[in-house]
């Protein structure tokens, strides 16, 4: 793990996006960039990594990123207090995998809704897979441990109604889960099934709006938590998207935008800069 992935010279491309998709398209973008396991539990990092001098470096590198480059348009959700605080009593992060877990997501939904004005609706978490081992664990070889993966059920409500449409795919899905993933080589992605250029939810709140969501893995597991907040959810992964960006930028220029991705995503990878051209005095 390195704090230090930003060599401080110029935003990444994707802070560069990000920047554009507010000042030079308009849109009301807020940006929810998930830290690293390590900055939140440095206690678990072997004793001779020193983990509370490195996730003070990585807190205020990315600090310093934020103040010298986001643009004061973007609302910056920071959810590092959330997870330190979760993370006392749950698992925020999985033990044998790169992700967060959904009770990490869960803890991260209040602030992450904050700027919409939405409060939380209650869920309860439900066990679906007992015996996870991710990617942590097919990179070391070790398998000596292994994690649950848990979905949301709502606590007070029957399960949000949804249509799913995915690029590319014939058909229409009723549901954000697919529970087959679970007996595959990645029960991660029983979560929609893993990652898509694009998909459409449709829910079934009237007038509330619609969303734009640019992501990456990360956000799979916080999907159904978002799903009774609005009426309209348009995921896009810049990694996977090969379609016109100018247009789709123009198919939802009524809608609000959420960034949401791992800290390392946003930091190394150039899809989400390359998604969102410059705004031409042309009309694009």
């Amino acid at each position: 793990y390195d704090p230090e992935v930003w060599d401080g010279n110029g935003p990444p491309a994707a802070l560069q996006g990000v920047n554009r998709l507010a000042d030079e398209w308009g849109f009301d973008v807020t940006l929810a960039v998930i830290p690293e396991a390590a900055e939140i539990l440095p206690s678990r990092l072997p004793w001779a990594a020193d983990g509370e001098a490195l996730a003070k470096r990585s807190r205020a590198s990315w600090e310093t990123l934020l103040d010298e480059y986001l643009s004061s348009a973007v609302r910056n959700c920071d959810v590092s207090d959330a997870l330190t605080a979760a993370s006392a009593e749950t698992d925020v992060y999985y033990r044998t995998d790169h992700h967060w877990t959904t009770a990490g997501a869960m803890a991260a939904l209040p602030v992450i809704l904050e700027p919409f004005e939405e409060t939380p609706a209650p869920y309860e978490l439900v066990e679906v897979c007992g015996g996870f081992r991710g990617t942590l664990a097919a990179s070391s070889g070790v398998y000596s441990t292994s994690d649950r993966i848990m979905i949301p059920v709502p606590a007070d409500r029957p399960e949000e109604p949804v249509t799913v449409r995915v690029d590319g795919e014939d058909g229409l899905r009723t549901s954000v889960y697919r529970a087959d993933e679970l007996y595959s080589g990645d029960p991660y992605r029983v979560f929609m099934g893993g990652n898509y250029g694009k998909y459409t939810v449709t829910t079934g709140e009237p007038d509330k709006g619609r969303l734009l969501v640019l992501k990456d893995s990360y956000f799979n597991c916080l999907l159904p938590m978002l799903l009774p907040h609005f009426s309209e959810i348009v995921v896009v992964d810049p990694r996977y998207y090969d379609e016109d960006p100018v247009l789709l930028l123009l198919s939802m220029k009524d809608a609000r935008v959420l960034v949401c991705c791992s800290r390392a995503t946003f930091l190394t990878d150039q899809s989400l800069g390359r998604l969102v051209p410059e705004r031409t005095e042309g009309g694009q």
